[in-house]
Formats: structure tokens, sequence, C-alpha cells
């Protein structure tokens, strides 16, 4: 089925939908007049690292100069304005006041450090007197400072890793050390003379470990041990420090992830490797003391995010249950029991039982989401499926949208498309694709209760898109099994019967329109990269082709009117009419 294939397709479903769903002259525009981030909240780009100095005071960042700011532990979540477009790669707070924010952008040779000292409020761009894209950020307290980051060096002749310091806070910056052929990844200062950084060497999967025992006056290479390039450093104290990695290697044909912990209890004057429950690249690592630690990293084999846990050093590392099938980028644990973590779409996982659990913070449901209705300006209903927990996702709101709550549809069928004519009509349409499954739910009370509507023939259907302008006369568009075959349904008793309508052969059919009774409008594909609009005026009784004039897949389309009609393709593109399709 298309959406498994291209996931960004929702987003232009799910907005167009808002136009598609909705009866004519229905109010669909936010309160405000703009666009606001409902889900996840407060946004929902990528994250890349997190910082906690205690249990309550917590910053994220990420790509787009992304900054997300806590003070009740979690509990609710803030956008701060960061001042900047860049992406953003690490954050370090020592206190709940000072913190330090550095990215960039390596094709523009362009490093970024941000500073704040109160708590966010207010960031200042810092000079960082070097064009070093910088991956790492450390502050052991509110003066000390170090930021490292990667650049060519002229003078070297080659690529190289640069090692900022600071000894005010970041009132100045200069460059402490540059080392050749070496990619800084990440950097651990537990006070301000001890410190790590590590990462690889350009062209080749050897790690790299380099130390200071003197504030960065000199530093030294630390035999790391390690074939693979190495992601991430913890050292909770000035002994004892832990660091992650891997790399993808190939074996018959097939590429394999190779895991590596590295640990060392007397500064990092001896590694030793540790032994990983599963073969998989972590990429991030987090010890509040010298025995409680954690690491997260992506499992190539079972499709899976993983987060590692340990309570003896490393001795044994035991595997601890995400919940979300999102990548993630980073891990903060400012003692035993409370821990963040944060990845791609701003997902923000907390624990406050050492791992034991872990649940999102920021969003109503881990689910993607493929298609939204609101037939007034409060009530609004969402579907999608969740990839982790195998099932359909109807979420639901009777406030706008200010808040969220997961309906049961008690089905383990993906949901494409929902629809309602008012507060408490509507239907919901989805299946399974790979048994090639239709399902139409339809509920009278809001979405309290789901009931299954009888499908129109035994044949089997996948659905992807619904449409309903009243209260009886609906449509149902998707794909006949495998076949590649369009399918139209209609209803003209409220699901109570559906029937075929017959439609021009089609190779898929991803959403429908009906601004009223007669008038509709529904795309697809005929072949992979050739887009189809069809078209009825006779409420489906005979349908024709309308030529869209662009070789690619059509995913939505909604008209508000019987004239005015917006359709949007694969690459971006998006169609107008304000003649029927004609």
């Amino acid at each position: 089925m298309r959406r498994y294939l291209l996931l960004c397709v929702g987003c232009l479903v799910s907005a167009f939908a808002l136009f598609a769903v909705a009866p004519a002259g229905a109010n669909t525009s936010p309160r405000d007049g703009g666009w606001a981030w409902q889900n996840p909240l407060p946004q929902g780009n990528g994250l890349s690292s997190v910082s906690f100095p205690d249990a309550d005071h917590g910053w994220a960042v990420g790509s787009g100069g992304a900054i997300v700011a806590t003070s009740d532990g979690g509990a609710t979540w803030t956008q701060q304005s960061s001042g900047t477009t860049d992406d953003l790669s690490s954050v370090s707070f020592p206190d709940a006041s000072h913190g330090w924010a550095v990215g960039g952008d390596w094709q523009a040779s362009k490093g970024v450090i941000l500073a704040t000292s109160d708590g966010g409020a207010h960031w200042q761009m810092q000079t960082a007197g070097t064009d070093a894209d910088l991956s790492a950020v450390a502050f052991p307290d509110a003066t000390h400072g170090w930021a490292v980051g990667g650049a060519y060096d002229p003078d070297l002749g080659t690529w190289g890793c640069f090692i900022l310091v600071t000894s005010d806070g970041g009132a100045h910056w200069q460059v402490q050390k540059v080392v050749a052929n070496v990619q800084a990844q990440g950097a651990s200062f537990p006070d301000a003379t001890h410190g790590w950084v590590v990462g690889g060497k350009w062209g080749s999967n050897g790690g790299v470990i380099l130390a200071t025992s003197d504030g960065g006056a000199h530093w030294q290479v630390q035999r790391s041990i390690a074939r693979q390039s190495v992601n991430a450093v913890a050292f909770p104290d000035a002994a004892h420090g832990w660091a992650v990695g891997g790399t993808t290697y190939w074996d018959k044909g097939a590429a394999h992830d190779r895991c590596i912990i590295l640990a060392t209890a007397d500064g990092g004057v001896h590694w030793k490797m540790q032994k990983s429950p599963t073969e998989c690249i972590l990429s991030a690592i987090a010890f509040p003391d010298a025995t409680h630690g954690w690491a997260i990293g992506f499992d190539d084999k079972t499709r899976k995010q993983l987060i590692l846990a340990t309570s003896d050093g490393g001795a044994h590392w035991q595997a601890q249950k995400s919940g979300t099938l999102r990548f993630l980028n980073a891990i903060a644990f400012p003692d035993t029991t409370h821990g963040w973590a944060v990845g791609q779409y701003g997902i923000i996982l907390a624990t406050n039982d050492g791992g034991a659990h872990w649940q999102a913070q920021n969003e109503v449901s881990g689910a993607e989401l493929w298609s939204v209705a609101f037939p007034d300006a409060t009530h609004g209903w969402a579907v999608g499926g969740d990839w982790a927990k195998h099932t359909g996702v109807i979420v639901a709101t009777s406030d706008g949208g200010s808040h969220w709550q997961v309906q049961q549809s008690g089905l383990g069928e993906w949901l494409n498309g929902v629809t309602f004519t008012d507060a408490m009509h509507g239907w919901a349409v989805g299946g399974n694709w790979k048994a090639s499954k239709g399902i139409i739910l339809a509920t009278s009370d809001g979405g309290a209760h789901w009931q299954v509507q009888k499908p129109a023939t035994d044949q089997r259907q996948y659905l992807n898109a619904v449409a309903f302008p009243d209260a009886t006369h609906g449509w149902v568009v998707g794909q006949v099994g495998k076949t590649g075959k369009g399918v139209i349904l209609a209803t003209s008793d409220g699901g109570a019967h559906w029937k075929v309508q017959k439609s021009p052969q089609s190779f898929e059919l991803d959403s429908v329109a009906f601004p009223d009774a007669t008038h509709g409008w529904a795309v697809g594909a005929v072949e992979y990269d050739a887009g189809v609009i069809l078209s009825t005026s006779d409420g489906g009784a005979h349908w024709k082709v309308q030529n869209s004039k662009i070789d690619e897949w059509l995913n939505s389309v909604a008209f508000p009117d019987a004239t005015h009609g917006w359709v949007a393709g694969d690459s971006g593109a998006i169609l107008a009419t304000s003649t029927g399709g004609d």
C-alpha cells in the first residue's frame, strides 16, 4: 500500500483533509489565523541532544534551531526562541540558569554557539572563533566549557577535529587544539580539568579517544581498543568513564552492525570492552554515577529502537523497552531514577523508575496519523496506525485540538481516512495491507463507540479514504487486493449498505472528495509515476478520467464546492482548478 512506502505523504493527506472532509462553509482555520503544533507538543522537529541539571529543569535542541524546555520534569514542554535556523546538535546546562547549545552547517562551513543565563528565556549568539561545524558541548560549571566540531584546516591540508575552550562562560572562545583526520562526535567534562573527546578517523572505521587532565592545555590520544567509530562518552567523575559506538560491516552480501561499549576505571589509562546484549550501533550514553548507566541505539535486525541499562558499572547490560519506533538520538539522567531520551519528530521519552517504564511526554500517540476531520471548530478526529503496537489509532479533541485523547477502534487494522459530518456521526476506513483486508468503521456518538460496517463484497479490498458530504451519502476509495485495480464504494443510507461503483481502470485510489451528494473526485495513479483524477457529477453512477497534465502519483484531493478544487502530488506539486476539473 502506498502509505507504507511514502510516509511523508501523510503531511499532505492531513493538511488537505481539513478541506476535503469538512462540509461546505465549515470554518477550518485555527482561531489565531496561524498554525501551531498540537501533536507532538510543543513542536515536531527532530531533537538531537538533551540536558537535565536536575530532575525538574531540562532542555532539548534539534533541527532548524529548535529549543524546547521544561521546569516541571517534563509534565509540560515549551518552545524557546533560539534566534537561528541552523541545526543544533548539542546542549549543556550545568545548572538551571546557565546553558549553551552548539551546531551549525558543515556545507556552509559555519559553526553556531548559543548561550543563556536565564534558563533560556533569552538566548544570545557567541563568537566561536572558527568555522567548524560543532557537534558537542560540555560545561561542568557556569564558566568553564568546551565545544568540539570538524572543519577543513588549510594549515594541516586536511579535515580535522577542532576543540574550542572558554573560561569566562563563552564571552571569549579560542581554538585549543586541532587534531588532523579526526571527526569529533562527543565530549564529557566531569570537572574543569578532566575531559574526554571521542570520535572516529576520517576515511576509516577506527575509533579515537582524546583526554586532558589540565583543562585542555595538553591533550593525549588514549588507546580505545576499538576499530569502530566512537559516538558518545560519559564520565560521572575523573576516573570512571564509558564510551559507545559501532559500525556497519558487510558479510556474504548482508549488512551487520558491530556494537562497542568501552569502560575505564582509571581515567582512560586502560579501556576494556564490555559485552552488549545486542548487536547495534550505540549513539548516546548517560552515567549519573559510577554504577548506573544507560545507552541508546538502533537494532537493524529487529528494526527497533533500543535502550540499554546497567546497575553494576556495565558488568551486565539489559535491554529496556522504549515503546517507540522513532529514532532516539540522546539521553540524560540527572540521577539514577529520572531520565529522558529525545529523537525523531521531536519525540521525548521519560522515566521516573530508572527505565523500567518509558512513556512519551509530548504526544498523545506515537502513531503515524494519516487523516484528520473537523466538522466544526472544536470537534476533531485523526486516524492512523501504531507501528510499535501494530494497531489502528483514533485520537479525538473537543476543544479545537488543545487536548487530544485516544479512542479505541477495537481493531488491529491500520486506519487511513476519517470523515465527520457533525460532532456525532463519523466514519473511518483502512485495512490490513498484507492480508488485503479492508475495514469501514462508523460511530453515531462522537467516537465513544465504533462499529464495523459490512464491506460491499467479499472481494479483498484495502481502503484509503472516505468522504461524507452529509449523514447518508458516502464514498470510500482504495484498491482491490494487490491487483492494482482501484475500487470505489458508495452508500446512500449512512453505511448500512455499501455497493461497488464502476471506475475506470486505475492502479490505486488514495483520496476522495464530495462537496455535495452528486459532485465528486478521486485521485491516485494508473502506474507508479502517472497520476489519475476521476470525477463524477451524478453521485458516482458514472466516473470519467480528467487530465491532470502531470506525471506523478497523486495523493490527496480537496473540493470545498463543486467548482474549486486542489490536488497534491508526490513531489510536492499542487494542482488547482476553478472549473470543476475541466
